[in-house]
């Protein structure tokens, strides 16, 4: 099954994976054939991508706290009161910590992976695999989209297509029946909306449907009401 991207986009996801291979790279550094100073030399590196993000993060919380300090010296209820000592950041963390270091270990995982040694269970371990990628059933598939009415009768259409090729987006006045209004292969995208008597004030009801190789793809969305005041 295919697999999506295994190095998060998000600080704190990125440390959970560095923080769990610290802990268990050595276990494996026999099979996948690294030497002992190339254990150590990976576990340095981890140890660097570790102390930056907890330096930061410290930083933060005393930032809160400067805020919090600021605030009570300028706003204090207590008027004439001896205000509280000022919040101390911490010590910055020792020097000797080399640069790029998320790029270094991605290369480290690229040479782990492609290790004689390497398989599917290390590489889960160590959290070296991204997330199984189950593509979604048809059946689970509906369309979440929103409509805004703008001036002169067009509806502005933002939301994902969900990887289709295309929606097609379908209207309904009172009691009628639904009939095609638009056809987008891009979102956001937009499409006139006149009403049944030009220059009426007229409750159309939305919906539309995924596209994919010409054939309605999933479910029919909810539908949506909107107001349209078209120009005629």
């Amino acid at each position: 099954m295919a697999r999506k991207f295994w190095w998060p986009r998000r600080l704190v996801d990125q440390q959970t994976i560095v923080r769990n291979f610290r802990s268990k790279i050595a276990g494996h550094a026999a099979v996948l054939g690294l030497s002992p100073a190339e254990t150590s030399a990976a576990v340095a590196l981890c140890d660097t991508m570790i102390t930056a993000y907890n330096a930061t993060e410290a930083c933060k919380l005393t930032m809160q706290a400067m805020t919090a300090w600021r605030d009570e010296v300028l706003f204090g209820k207590q008027t004439g009161a001896l205000a509280p000592a000022a919040p101390l950041f911490p010590a910055p963390p020792a020097g000797g910590l080399t640069s790029g270091a998320v790029d270094q270990f991605i290369e480290l995982r690229n040479r782990i992976v492609a290790a004689p040694g390497f398989d599917e269970s290390i590489g889960a371990d160590l959290g070296l695999l991204g997330p199984e990628h189950r593509p979604k059933d048809p059946a689970e598939v509906v369309p979440e989209l929103n409509f805004r009415v703008s001036n002169g009768g067009w509806i502005k259409v933002t939301g994902s297509l969900q990887g289709t090729d295309a929606v097609r987006i379908e209207k309904k006045a009172g009691d009628g029946e639904f009939t095609t209004a638009a056809f987008l292969t891009i979102t956001p995208g937009e499409f006139p909306l006149t009403t049944t008597t030009p220059g009426a004030v007229e409750r159309v009801a939305l919906r539309a449907i995924f596209i994919r190789k010409n054939k309605e793809y999933g479910n029919f969305s909810p539908t949506y009401n909107v107001v349209v005041d078209s120009a005629g």
